[in-house]
């Protein structure tokens, strides 16, 4: 019996022990659950101030793509009316050249045509003076000269004498 009476000491013992722990973790869950209802509004509160920034970040980050977005669509129709400007400026400049290399090749072609021409008013001038030179040179060397008096006179060796 001695046996009997260990064996069931030893087991309200365990159990006693076993109670104990129990309660005590009951004390610990009870007391968590106060100290979670003193803290559970905070939590809500800490909760509700987290989501309302993450609205507000979400909010501004919406914001900002919409005006990165205008900002891209005014950079990219100022570039496209640059190019279109550029475009239309190489055009004219590509006409204006044209009509510039036009006039000059006009220009340059009638001073040629003017040059040639006053060439050959010049030729013709040296002509007719070298003609008109040959014509006196032949006639004073056709009719005899004469002297003041009117008599002829004769060249002989490059002087002039009088045949008397």
């Amino acid at each position: 019996m001695d046996r009997i009476i260990m064996t069931t000491q030893q087991l309200q013992a365990e159990m006693a022990a076993l109670r104990e722990t129990v309660e005590v973790r009951f004390e610990a869950i009870d007391r968590a659950v106060i100290l979670l209802q003193g803290i559970a509004p905070t939590i809500i509160e800490m909760k509700a101030l987290v989501e309302e920034r993450f609205v507000r970040i979400d909010t501004i980050l919406d914001e900002r793509d919409r005006r990165d977005a205008v900002i891209a669509a005014a950079h990219l129709t100022a570039v496209q009316a640059a190019l279109q400007a550029q475009t239309e400026a190489i055009a004219a400049t590509r006409t204006a050249t044209g009509v510039a290399i036009a006039r000059a090749e006009e220009s340059t072609s009638g001073n040629i045509r003017a040059a040639r021409h006053r060439q050959k008013h010049r030729q013709i001038k040296l002509a007719l003076l070298i003609a008109v030179a040959i014509i006196v040179a032949v006639t004073l060397l056709s009719w005899p000269a004469r002297s003041r008096d009117g008599l002829p006179l004769y060249i002989q060796n490059g002087s002039c004498f009088d045949d008397s």
